[in-house]
């Protein structure tokens, strides 16, 4: 990945990266964790950039995005194609989230793009927290850039978690399909704090359901006892 990941904080990294790849044309990341009920978890981040400005520039989307040298062990990449953007999903299994940048080890990128991105435990409790600098942190002497002006109607930075249990307090902007999702507006002139809180479901969905279903079975019971007294006695 290009070198600005090895100079800055995860979202500073991430933003400054994002504003890299603007001036190349759209382009897609998306950062996503996902927390299992044993602690571990996998971490995921897809970056992309439009096929058809690459093919204007004459550059392949390794030569934007940087090559997925030194992942850790036990981690892929994959390519990614879709809507006309062409990139790489790196994937990296996780031991202990609450430990993730031991866990990353030395790749660039990832250790990076999740430094900041902190994941505690306390007891079955789960808390996820981190904060996005305001674009106006990032960008430095080129603040006067109009970096909305230079992304695409699709491209978007996109943060993604899953925390095990049930979510109790989020800020996400929406939840889709289990997983809390952040539109991150890097254009913005405030910082923003990402923050969400899972506790150990219930379990009352499970015992419930088997109440209903005894209850279920009693009444048709009863029903049958009633239609066996009130039966003609034999003549």
């Amino acid at each position: 990945m290009t070198h600005v990941f090895r100079r800055h904080s995860t979202a500073a990294a991430l933003l400054l990266a994002l504003l890299a790849f603007a001036l190349t044309g759209c382009i897609r990341v998306q950062l996503t964790f996902t927390v299992h009920e044993d602690g571990s978890g996998v971490v995921g981040m897809l970056m992309a950039v439009d096929e058809d400005l690459l093919g204007l520039t004459g550059e392949s989307a390794e030569d934007v995005l940087g090559e997925g040298a030194d992942l850790p062990e036990g981690a892929t990449t994959e390519a990614y194609e879709a809507d006309g953007f062409v990139g790489q999903l790196v994937t990296v299994p996780v031991p202990d989230m609450t430990r993730l940048n031991e866990s990353l080890g030395d790749a660039e990128a990832v250790t990076a793009s999740a430094e900041d991105f902190r994941f505690v435990r306390e007891e079955d409790v789960w808390r996820f927290t981190t904060t996005v600098p305001a674009g106006e942190e990032l960008t430095g002497e080129g603040g006067d850039m109009d970096l909305a002006g230079l992304l695409g109607e699709d491209a978007y930075f996109r943060v993604r978690v899953a925390l095990p249990g049930e979510v109790t307090e989020h800020n996400a902007d929406r939840v889709e399909d289990g997983l809390l999702v952040w539109e991150i507006d890097w254009t913005s002139s405030e910082p923003r704090m990402l923050s969400a809180v899972s506790r150990p479901g219930s379990g009352g969905g499970t015992d419930t359901g088997f109440v209903v279903v005894l209850a279920g079975v009693a009444a048709l019971a009863a029903l049958a006892a009633f239609a066996w007294r009130s039966r003609p006695s034999p003549a």
